[in-house]
């Protein structure tokens, strides 16, 4: 608390004000005008300048003393009240961080509710709604197709160079996988080295050829993980929706169509609406 008279040698005391009022450290102080000055203009500038009061001289001791303590005790409340508020400006910003956080957390779980972890495709999850999806628009007259394939020979990496380098032959798939589809047909992980595309429009005569595409690019792609050559290949099992079967049996003979291709030698695609 600062008690301040106006008139005063060398420097009024609506100077000091401006002065006080200008310096960080001190423009909060509560600043009293202890004045015989009696002209109300004079008043209302000391006011204006941020002084919270204007005792008149000569004063009464008590009256004095009251207002002194008033505006200490309102001083005190405010900068309580000011504490307060940046305390829960500081509690409103680490709740918001930890928002931020629970929501990423939260979008990471989702994203691996549906995605592989190591390849970022779709997982078998995501293809089995998707399915029921398909389904009911083949039903409707969109018919689309089912590609369900294995990386024949892919425990020979895993055995001879490593599980890592097993990984990155997968993601080596899946580059490879995109690059031969078009931007609209859906590839899957399905699990371990089995994946899924779903064609979209395409029947199955158009997606025996998309098929063949595939087959081909991996064939001819020489997969060199650990520094040692693996020549491996695609085994795929077609089929196509039409809307009359359901997600798990369209599943199932998909599967059944590739594990055809095993027995028939790999690197090979078997439509199941044909195999016996």
């Amino acid at each position: 608390m600062i008690l301040l008279d106006i008139r005063m040698p060398g420097m009024d005391g609506f100077e000091v004000l401006r002065r006080l009022k200008a310096r960080e450290e001190s423009r909060d102080i509560p600043v009293i005008f202890l004045s015989a000055v009696i002209e109300v203009e004079q008043r209302v500038e000391g006011l204006k300048l941020g002084a919270v009061d204007f005792i008149s001289k000569p004063f009464q001791r008590e009256e004095l003393l009251a207002r002194v303590r008033t505006h200490l005790e309102l001083f005190q409340l405010r900068a309580r009240l000011e504490r307060q508020a940046a305390e829960l400006r500081r509690a409103n910003e680490q709740l918001q961080v930890e928002i931020d956080e629970r929501k990423r957390h939260q979008d990471k779980l989702e994203y691996f509710a549906i995605h592989d972890a190591l390849t970022g495709l779709l997982n078998r999850r995501s293809l089995e709604e998707m399915l029921n999806r398909t389904i009911a628009r083949a039903k409707r007259g969109v018919v689309s197709s089912l590609l369900y394939m294995d990386l024949d020979n892919f425990k020979d990496v895993n055995d001879t160079v490593g599980h890592a380098a097993g990984d990155e032959v997968l993601n080596t798939l899946s580059d490879l996988l995109k690059a031969a589809l078009r931007t609209e047909d859906v590839i899957f992980r399905v699990g371990g080295d089995e994946f899924a595309v779903l064609l979209e429009g395409m029947d199955g005569r158009e997606s025996f050829l998309a098929a063949e595409r595939l087959r081909k690019a991996v064939e001819a792609h020489p997969f060199e993980p650990g520094g040692r050559v693996f020549r491996l290949s695609l085994s795929i099992g077609l089929n196509e929706i039409d809307g009359t079967l359901a997600t798990g049996v369209l599943l199932s003979q998909a599967d059944a169509a590739m594990y055809r291709t095993k027995e028939q030698g790999k690197n090979r695609l078997v439509q199941a609406s044909i195999e016996g």
